[in-house]
């Protein structure tokens, strides 16, 4: 049909070609309006296709080791929608004013970030900037490092939030032993402790994890400025007030070491069954294309956001951190089942939940290709001893 109707179209420019200019663009536009498919027929086409993707995606689901019904069902949901979004791109609506390039550039984390000219006043004044930290727990052998780092980094305008991941083991062990520590300390009242969402390295429920996190803290408290991501293995290797220090000379930017621009996974990543699945896409080994004017970017996930852009990576993911966990939990969808509502974060994540490791891409990826662009510093607070 499609292929009738564009030759229709040639044919009847062709025969219009002695007529007036005007005349002649008011009927080829009438052609291209006839042979343009409607909503509708978008509609009945997409259903068509995931109809025949996953009828094709459970026999192949069948023959592979995954036995479990409903996570081969998740598995095909997700590589459907993918692939659907794939053949039928839609261009993400980038607000970054920056070209790709330049943001790809070595030196664009030292070009355009200078400490205004106010900046030792600043200093005085934002020497103790009120952070909210969170503390992604899974070993209770780390309970003690937990405990000195809380104390190193303490201060009563704080906020913590320490996440125990649910699967910890033993049993509840942990979570007990940090709710007893800080019920037994009264200047703690400002640590909280959580375990909600189950963890599976490189899988969504790490950024599940993190973005349930930041949106509790937004809830427990208005007055932090910066978010922190810390591990139950790290510590402190120069001062709190050096940290604070570098914030207030960088107010207002967002730390996310972004190191990898414009990288194409090679497989959708499903996470069920208390492992992550990778399923390669075919006719495209070269890498999984992304949606016309977007950007994917990777790196750490150890992220220092300014609360406005921690706000604006929540906005349209849900009202309280639960439903926000749920969200990432659900998957990828089809860009069109999004809506035209569909906030930036909410369409930057929906992209990054095909992926593996989806907590290193989330926020650099939504930093390059929103407003908060020019404030983005590639840099990293971590430092990594793999010896």
């Amino acid at each position: 049909v499609v292929t009738v109707a564009v030759l229709l179209v040639f044919a009847m420019h062709v025969s219009l070609a002695k007529m007036s200019f005007r005349r002649r663009k008011l009927s080829v536009w009438l052609a291209l309006l006839a042979a343009a498919p409607t909503a509708a027929q978008d509609a009945e086409g997409d259903a068509q296709h995931q109809v025949t993707c996953h009828s094709s995606m459970k026999e192949q689901l069948m023959k592979s080791h995954i036995t479990d019904s409903r996570c081969r069902e998740r598995i095909t949901e997700a590589y459907c929608a993918r692939l659907l979004a794939v053949e039928r791109p839609q261009p993400l609506r980038r607000t970054c004013p920056l070209d790709p390039k330049v943001l790809a550039s070595q030196l664009h984390s030292s070009e355009g970030h200078h400490p205004p000219l106010n900046a030792s006043a600043t200093y005085r004044e934002a020497r103790s900037i009120p952070l909210a930290v969170l503390v992604l727990a899974a070993y209770h052998r780390q309970a003690d490092l937990i405990k000195r780092l809380i104390e190193s980094l303490w201060a009563a305008q704080h906020t913590f939030l320490i996440h125990v991941d649910p699967k910890s083991a033993p049993a509840g062990l942990l979570f007990t032993e940090l709710e007893r520590w800080v019920g037994q300390h009264t200047n703690l009242a400002n640590v909280h402790i959580r375990s909600e969402v189950p963890v599976k390295r490189s899988g969504a429920s790490l950024l599940s994890a993190e973005l349930y996190g930041l949106k509790e803290l937004l809830q427990l408290s208005g007055r932090w400025h910066y978010f922190l991501v810390l591990s139950d293995s790290d510590q402190l290797v120069r001062p709190a007030s050096f940290l604070q220090r570098l914030l207030s000379l960088h107010w207002g930017e967002n730390f996310i070491n972004t190191e990898v621009f414009d990288g194409r996974p090679k497989s959708v990543a499903v996470e069920c069954s208390d492992r992550v699945h990778s399923v390669r896409m075919g006719g495209h080994e070269g890498g999984i294309p992304g949606r016309p004017n977007f950007t994917l970017a990777s790196g750490s996930q150890f992220v220092v956001l300014h609360r406005a852009f921690a706000e604006f990576a929540t906005a349209g993911l849900g009202l309280d951190a639960r439903e926000v966990a749920n969200l990432v939990s659900a998957g990828h969808q089809a860009p069109s089942r999004l809506g035209s509502s569909a906030t930036l974060a909410r369409q930057v994540l929906n992209e990054v939940l095909s992926f593996a490791s989806p907590d290193e891409t989330y926020f650099h990826t939504l930093a390059l290709n929103s407003e908060h662009c020019i404030s983005h510093t590639r840099h990293n607070f971590h430092f990594h001893d793999t010896r």
